[in-house]
C-alpha cells in the first residue's frame, strides 16, 4: 500500500499538548468580544438559545425527540425539529442542565465549537503531514477562518460552526479507514458522519461530495478498493443513524412553507464579480457588504499552494492537488457567471446562500496552508520564525475588526428575556422561529396571528349542538377526551395541522385534516358517548426513518462491542449519552407529569363554553406565579376580542388579593380567531404578591369586553358569583 502521509510519526509528547493548549488560547482571544456581549436579537445564536429553551420545554413532558415547537406561533405549533438540525440545541440544553444560563450555555457551545475545529484540524494534520508545525498552523488557519468566525460573532449560527468544528475530525477518521487496517475508525467515521448531519444538513450536503471525491480518488490512486469499500459502509451507517431526522426532512419537506418563507430570497443576489470575490484588505472586514467572501490570506495561501503543488513533488501531493481543486470550484461558484450551475444542481435552492461553500473552503485553505510549511527551505528555526510570523498574521487578519467598535449591531438580549412571555412577545415582529416552518394548510402571517380579526371577517358560524367534553389529561403532543354528543360534530383543535395529527374516537382514526385559513387540526366526530384523544403520532416516513436508525444503532453497537479496537468509541458514545440524561435527571427528575385538568363546565353568552382548568397545586406561598391553564371550546365564532379576567378573592368576596385581566395564551391570542368546535388551551401566570396574607382565598374567571367594560354572561355554570365570575377552585396562601 502506498503512503500518503509525509511520515510516519505518530508519538505525541508534549509539543503536540502545549500546541493544543495554544490552540485553546487562540479560540478564546479570537471569541474576546463575543464573551463581552448578548447575542443580537435578530442573531442566529438567539434564535438557538429561544429553541434549546423551546425544547427543554418538551423534554420535561418526557418527549424524547418533539419534532413538534408547542409554544412557537402563539402556541399554534411549528415543526421545528422536524426540520431544524437538532444536535446544537441539546448541546445548550444540556449545559443548561448543568447549571448555565441560557447565554451562558449558548457562549459555551460557541467556544467548544471553536475549540473542536482548531484542535481537530491540527489531530488530522498531524497525522496526515506527522509535523507538528503544520499541524499547528492548519488547526491555526482553520481556528482563524473568517467564516468560522463570521458564523459565530456576525451570524451567530451555531449548528453550522458545529457541523464545520466536526468537519476535519470526519475527514480523519474516514481517512484513517482508508489507510489502516484494525482500529475504531470505521465506528468513529459512522458516528461522526452522523454527528455533522445532525449539526448542520446543508453543511453536511456541502461537505460529504467533497469528502467522497477525496477519498475515491486517493482510494484510484493506490487501487485500494477494499479498504474504500469499508470507508462506504462507514459513512452510509452514519447517514442511518441520522435516518431519523434528516429522511423526513427530505420527504416531507412540502408539508412546510419552506421554499415560501426561507428560499424566496434568489441566490444570484448573493453571487459576486471577480473582482469582489476576495477582500482586499489584510484584517478581515465582519460587518461589510463583502464580510461573506474570501479573505485576502486565504486567497494568497490558495495561490501558493497551487504553485506549490505543481513546482514541488511530495508524498501528499495529490491528496492536496484534491483539496485545492475542491477550494478552486467552490471558491469560482461564489461567482455570477456561476448562476447556471446552481439552476442545474438538485436540492440547491436549499443552500439558501453559495457562501456557505466558504466553510468547505476554508477547510481545504488550512490544510494547505499546513502543506506549505513542509517545504524542505522551511525547515529549522527559519521555518519557525515565518510559521510565528504567519500566526501573527493569522491573528490579527482574523480578530482586528471583531471588535464591538465595528459592529453595527447595538441591541442585546439577557438571561431574564429567555422566557415564555418574551418568546411570544418576539413572535410580534415576525420572527424567524416562527415563520420559517408554516405547515402549507396556513394562510396567515405569523405576526398576524395574535391580532384580532375585524368583525367582517369572523364568519358566523355555530355548533348546532354543543357536545359535552370533559378534558382528562394533558401533554404537549395528546390531549384526552371523553365526548357525550348527541348528534355528530366538527372537532378543531388550537394547533396548526402537521402530517402526523391524528384524531381517535372510540378506538377507531378520525379521517384528520386541516381547515381554515389557519390550517387548524380538524376532524368530524361521531355521535355518542366515548373517549378520544387528539395526538401527533409518527408518519409511516418517519417510522421507516425510526428504523433504520434503530437498525443502524443496533448493528454499529453491537459489531463495536465484538470489536475490541472499537469499544471505547461505543462506551466513549454511551458515557455522553448517559452523562446528558443524568444532568436531565439532576436537573427535572423525571420530568412534570401531563396535566390532569379539572372539569368545570360554563356556558358564557353561548358563544364559549369552559371545560375546565389545571392548576397543579393548591398551596402557595406570596411571591410565587401560579400557572393557570384554562381550556375552551368556541361554540361559535366569537364576535369580540374578549378579554379573560383571573381574580384571586377572599372567600366572603369583599376583597381582590390578586388579579390578572390578559387575552388568551398569555396575552398574546385574540378570541376573534377562534373557530366553531375549537379546543384551545390557554396558559396564563398570576403573580401573588409578597404582601398578601396568608389564608384561604377563591379563584374565580371570566370574560369580558373591553371596549364596553361589559362581563360576558354566563349562562350556566356550576359556581357563578354576581357579576358573572365562574368559582373555579380555593387556593390556600401560606406563609414562610
Amino acid at each position: 500500500m502506498t503512503s500518503s502521509r509525509l511520515a510516519d510519526n505518530d508519538r505525541w509528547d508534549w509539543h503536540d499538548w502545549a500546541a493544543l493548549g495554544l490552540l485553546c488560547l487562540g479560540a478564546l482571544v479570537a471569541l474576546w468580544w463575543y464573551w463581552q456581549r448578548a447575542p443580537k436579537p435578530d442573531s442566529d445564536t438567539t434564535m438557538i438559545i429561544y429553541r434549546s429553551f423551546e425544547l427543554d420545554r418538551a423534554l420535561q413532558y418526557r418527549l424524547p425527540y418533539p419534532r413538534l415547537a408547542m409554544d412557537f406561533n402563539f402556541t399554534y405549533g411549528a415543526p421545528l425539529l422536524q426540520y431544524r438540525p437538532p444536535l446544537v440545541h441539546f448541546v445548550v440544553a444540556a449545559f443548561h442542565w448543568a447549571g448555565l444560563g441560557w447565554i451562558t450555555a449558548a457562549k459555551v457551545t460557541a467556544t467548544l465549537e471553536l475549540m473542536l475545529a482548531g484542535i481537530g484540524m491540527y489531530v488530522y494534520a498531524r497525522w496526515l503531514f506527522a509535523d507538528r508545525r503544520a499541524a499547528l498552523v492548519a488547526g491555526s488557519a482553520y481556528l482563524l477562518a473568517p467564516y468560522l468566525l463570521a458564523d459565530i460573532q456576525e451570524r451567530g449560527a451555531l449548528s453550522e460552526t458545529m457541523a464545520l468544528a466536526l468537519l476535519p475530525w470526519l475527514f480523519w477518521a474516514s481517512h484513517r479507514v482508508l489507510r489502516e487496517d484494525g482500529g475504531p475508525w470505521p465506528w468513529l467515521a459512522a458516528l461522526l458522519m452522523a454527528l455533522v448531519v445532525l449539526a448542520h444538513n446543508i453543511a453536511a450536503l456541502l461537505s460529504l461530495p467533497v469528502l467522497l471525491f477525496y477519498l475515491v480518488a486517493l482510494a484510484a490512486k493506490d487501487r485500494n478498493w477494499g479498504r474504500l469499500s469499508i470507508v462506504f459502509v462507514s459513512l452510509v451507517t452514519g447517514l442511518g443513524l441520522s435516518a431519523f431526522y434528516w429522511l423526513p426532512a427530505l420527504l416531507e419537506r412540502d408539508a412546510a412553507q419552506i421554499e415560501t418563507n426561507m428560499l424566496s430570497q434568489p441566490m444570484s443576489e448573493w453571487l459576486a464579480s471577480l473582482g469582489k470575490l476576495v477582500q482586499h484588505q489584510l484584517a478581515f472586514d465582519y460587518w461589510g457588504p463583502l464580510r461573506f467572501h474570501l479573505a485576502l490570506w486565504q486567497a494568497l495561501v490558495l495561490i501558493a499552494a497551487l504553485v506549490y503543488i505543481v513546482l514541488y513533488p511530495t508524498k501528499l501531493r495529490f491528496a492536496m492537488a484534491l483539496l485545492a481543486i475542491a477550494a478552486v470550484g467552490y471558491t469560482l461558484m461564489q461567482l455570477s457567471a456561476s448562476m447556471p450551475i446552481w439552476d442545474a444542481l438538485p436540492l440547491a435552492r436549499f443552500l439558501q446562500f453559495p457562501w456557505r461553500l466558504l466553510g468547505m473552503v476554508a477547510f481545504c485553505v488550512a490544510l494547505l496552508a499546513g502543506y506549505l510549511t513542509t517545504w524542505p527551505k522551511l525547515s529549522g528555526t527559519a521555518g519557525w520564525l515565518v510559521t510565528g510570523v504567519f500566526l501573527a498574521i493569522l491573528l490579527y487578519a482574523g480578530v482586528a475588526r471583531l471588535g464591538p467598535q465595528y459592529n453595527p449591531y447595538v441591541f442585546q438580549i439577557s438571561e431574564n428575556e429567555i422566557t415564555l412571555s418574551e418568546l411570544l412577545n418576539r413572535g410580534h415582529s415576525g420572527l424567524t422561529l416562527f415563520s420559517d416552518f408554516l405547515p402549507v394548510g396556513v394562510s396567515v402571517p405569523s405576526e398576524e396571528l395574535p391580532n384580532p380579526r375585524s368583525v367582517a371577517a369572523v364568519a358566523q358560524e355555530r355548533m348546532s349542538q354543543v357536545p359535552g367534553i370533559t378534558i382528562t389529561r394533558d401533554r404537549p403532543s395528546r390531549l384526552d377526551l371523553q365526548v357525550n354528543a348527541e348528534e355528530p360534530f366538527t372537532l378543531r383543535f388550537h394547533r396548526f395541522f402537521f402530517p402526523g395529527w391524528q384524531v381517535v374516537a372510540a378506538g377507531a382514526p378520525v379521517p384528520t385534516a386541516a381547515s381554515g385559513e389557519l390550517g387548524l387540526v380538524t376532524a368530524d366526530m361521531p355521535a355518542g358517548s366515548y373517549e378520544a384523544y387528539i395526538s401527533f403520532n409518527e408518519t409511516p416516513v418517519r417510522r421507516l426513518a425510526n428504523v433504520i436508525s434503530i437498525v443502524s444503532l443496533a448493528l454499529w453497537a453491537v459489531t463495536g462491542i465484538i470489536r475490541r479496537p472499537a469499544r471505547p468509541v461505543i462506551v466513549g458514545a454511551g458515557i455522553s449519552a448517559l452523562v446528558v440524561a443524568g444532568l436531565f435527571v439532576a436537573r427535572y427528575g423525571t420530568g412534570v407529569p401531563a396535566r390532569q385538568p379539572t372539569s368545570s363546565p360554563a356556558n358564557l353568552g353561548d358563544e364559549i363554553r369552559l371545560l375546565g382548568y389545571d392548576l397543579p397545586a393548591k398551596a402557595w406561598r406570596p411571591g410565587d406565579d401560579l400557572p393557570l391553564t384554562l381550556y375552551w371550546l368556541a361554540q361559535s365564532a366569537p364576535s369580540a376580542d374578549y378579554t379573560i379576567f383571573m381574580h384571586i378573592i377572599t372567600p366572603d368576596d369583599s376583597a381582590k388579593v390578586a388579579q390578572l385581566d390578559n387575552t388568551p395564551t398569555y396575552g398574546h391570542g385574540t378570541t376573534t380567531r377562534w373557530e366553531p368546535g375549537e379546543i384551545i388551551p390557554d396558559g396564563h401566570q398570576i403573580h401573588l404578591d409578597e404582601g398578601i396574607a396568608p389564608g384561604t382565598y377563591w379563584l374565580v374567571v371570566g370574560m369580558y369586553r373591553l371596549d364596553t367594560m361589559q362581563n360576558l354572561t354566563v349562562v350556566e355554570g356550576e359556581r357563578v358569583l354576581p357579576g358573572d365570575r365562574i368559582m373555579l377552585t380555593p387556593i390556600e396562601v401560606v406563609g414562610e
